[in-house]
Order: structure tokens, then C-alpha cells, then sequence
């Protein structure tokens, strides 16, 4: 399934950072319903910017990690991979976020 989706995304100039971008704004959706839900989140635009706020966050943060832990020779993005281990740790980031803000509702702010 994986290759046949990367196939299917010709359009993108990396269609493998694409494809692991929507799989992670998928789990970062998954992170924060919970919080939409209980009202920490007030409305639908402010969902929509936090889920992507934190996605690029996170995609970029994964994207530094790999840089760094590649050898000479591999394609940088072949290794990004949406594994149980990256989404209990973005699972994790976005509760830690909410630990933040100690109870209160997520606001957008002008620096976001």
C-alpha cells in the first residue's frame, strides 16, 4: 500500500516528506480530538491551526533527528517512516502541550 500511495503522488516535488506530513497530521489530529472535545479547544479554526502548528513542529523536528543520524549515501527522506514509537511520542508532545497551559483553553496568539 505504501508504494502504491507514493506512486499515486506524482504531483509533489517529495512525495515520500508528503506522504509522512499527512501521516503524522493524521496522529496529531488523533492527539488533539480528545482536547476539542473537553473544550480546550473552542472552535474548529483554532483545531485546524494547532494541528498544523504542531504537525510542521513535529515533521520538522523528525526531519532534523534523521539528518543527523543518516550515513553518507542514503536518501534522507527514504527513512522518514510514521512508526508506533513516533506516534506515542507525538501522542505524548501534544499532551505535554496541553500539561502546558495548566487547564486553561488553547488560544491563538499573534506569534502563531
Amino acid at each position: 500500500w505504501y508504494q502504491r500511495r507514493v506512486r499515486e503522488d506524482k504531483k509533489s516535488k517529495h512525495p515520500l516528506k508528503q506522504f509522512f506530513k499527512e501521516q503524522m497530521g493524521n496522529v496529531v489530529c488523533k492527539g488533539l480530538s480528545k482536547y476539542m472535545s473537553e473544550g480546550k479547544i473552542l472552535n474548529k479554526d483554532d483545531f485546524k491551526l494547532l494541528a498544523r502548528k504542531i504537525t510542521h513542529l513535529v515533521v520538522d523536528k523528525e526531519k532534523k533527528r534523521f539528518a543527523t543520524n543518516s550515513t553518507l549515501g542514503l536518501n534522507k527522506t527514504s527513512e522518514l517512516r510514521m512508526s508506533s514509537e513516533t506516534e506515542r511520542m507525538v501522542l505524548k508532545f501534544v499532551d505535554s502541550w496541553f500539561e502546558k497551559l495548566g487547564g486553561q483553553p488553547w488560544r491563538p496568539t499573534d506569534k502563531d
